[in-house]
C-alpha cells in the first residue's frame, strides 16, 4: 500500500484527521476576536474532513473556504456540511499548501 493510501485509510473515517478539537476552535475564534466581526473570509487550509471548518461556518459571519488536496476529504466536507445545514457556507478548494503559497514555497 502507498504512503497515500495509507494515509486515506486511516484517517478518512475520522472526523478530525489532526490534533486538537471543537474546544481549540472555539478558542481560537475568541483569542483572534472574530466572534462579533461581520462578512469576515476565513481559509481552512490542510481542512481535512473539515471539523473546524464546520465549527467556523457555524459560530461565525463568515464564508470559509476549506482547502486539502485529498479530494475524498473534501468530498466527506461537502457531506457533512449539507448534513449541518452549511453547505451555503463553505466552498471546498483542492490544492496542496505549496500551490496556496502557504507553505512558503517557491
Amino acid at each position: 500500500m502507498d504512503e497515500l493510501a495509507l494515509l486515506l485509510e486511516l484517517h478518512h473515517g475520522g472526523e478530525r484527521q489532526g490534533p486538537g478539537g471543537d474546544d481549540e476552535t472555539h478558542l481560537a475564534i475568541t483569542l483572534a476576536g472574530l466572534a462579533e466581526r461581520k462578512g469576515l473570509a476565513v481559509a481552512d487550509i490542510g481542512c481535512g474532513t473539515g471539523a473546524s471548518a464546520l465549527v467556523l461556518a457555524r459560530e461565525l459571519d463568515a464564508r470559509i473556504t476549506a482547502v486539502d488536496f485529498l479530494s475524498p476529504f473534501l468530498e466527506r466536507l461537502q457531506a457533512r456540511a449539507w448534513e449541518a445545514g452549511l453547505a451555503d457556507r463553505i466552498e471546498t478548494l483542492e490544492a496542496s499548501l505549496v500551490d496556496t503559497g502557504a507553505a512558503g514555497g517557491a
